[in-house]
């Protein structure tokens, strides 16, 4: 039995005994997401009309509106989901048996590797991420929480492929959160312009000549001024900081580690 209570600015909008929201119409939506807005019930950044967008798509996987709202972001343009409400949804669909992690190897080696179930298949879903994996993807030691807790970020790195490979059918396509605010923004300009040859002709000129100065200096023009400048010479190599050696987080066995000033690196 749903209950038509009327919110001042939403409209009537049906509560179930369980506290669910009943939306039929976008608008509800849209007033919903504004009155959350008053109330200063939403995320720090994120707009009324996002969390209207975010509610859309939440129902779409089967979310509450008041969960998709606090764990759908839009990051990069895209919306993505944070990995615990992940689970939930995957959890919450029925559809898997199982699932755990795994700690393997030392030092360099060090990984996660995480393993997922599905009712009625025979076989796991297996993924992995590792120390070599964040060097690579240049994450090791980027600061924020890749350095207060990169265990935790490599177990979200495997469980994220571990999901997002076994269930298509229930994320259908969304991003998650914490792939995507590592991920790189692409800022590269798509056109390009060639120098025209009076461009050309006066890079050739003596650069000491006021009559053969280039104009502009940005564009064709500055890297044309570029190419003809001495190149300053390359600084000296900085020495590698000792907390990115991976030992000294990851020992071998017998050998202690030294003490670290960073967070605890236990599994949350």
């Amino acid at each position: 039995m749903a209950n038509e209570v009327a919110v001042a600015g939403c409209g009537d909008i049906a509560i179930s005994d369980a506290g669910a929201l009943d939306f039929h119409r976008f608008g509800q939506v849209v007033s919903f997401a504004e009155y959350c807005e008053k109330a200063q019930f939403l995320p720090a950044k994120t707009t009324k009309e996002q969390a209207a967008l975010a509610i859309v798509a939440g129902l779409k996987m089967g979310m509450d509106p008041f969960a998709a709202i606090q764990n759908i972001a839009v990051i990069n343009g895209r919306p993505s989901v944070w990995g615990d409400a992940v689970g939930g949804l995957c959890a919450g669909s029925g559809l898997l048996e199982d699932e755990y992690e795994e700690e393997v190897g030392t030092g360099e080696e060090y990984k996660i590797v995480y393993h997922i179930k599905r009712k009625g298949r025979t076989h796991e879903i297996v993924r992995e991420f590792g120390y070599k994996d964040a060097v690579k993807a240049g994450l090791w030691g980027k600061q924020g929480p890749w350095t207060q807790y990169p265990k935790r970020m490599m177990l979200n790195r495997a469980r994220a492929f571990a999901y997002r490979d076994a269930f298509p059918d229930v994320l259908k396509g969304i991003r998650i959160a914490e792939e995507e605010q590592d991920a790189p923004i692409d800022i590269t300009d798509s056109v390009v312009v060639s120098p025209s040859p009076s461009v050309a002709e006066a890079a050739k000129a003596r650069p000491t000549d006021p009559k053969h100065e280039l104009p502009v200096k940005t564009g064709a023009a500055a890297l044309l001024n570029k190419a003809s400048a001495k190149p300053a010479p390359a600084p000296a190599p900085e020495p590698a900081a000792q907390d990115e050696n991976p030992e000294a987080i990851f020992p071998k066995p017998g050998r202690k580690a030294r003490t670290q000033e960073t967070p605890d690196l236990q599994l949350a």
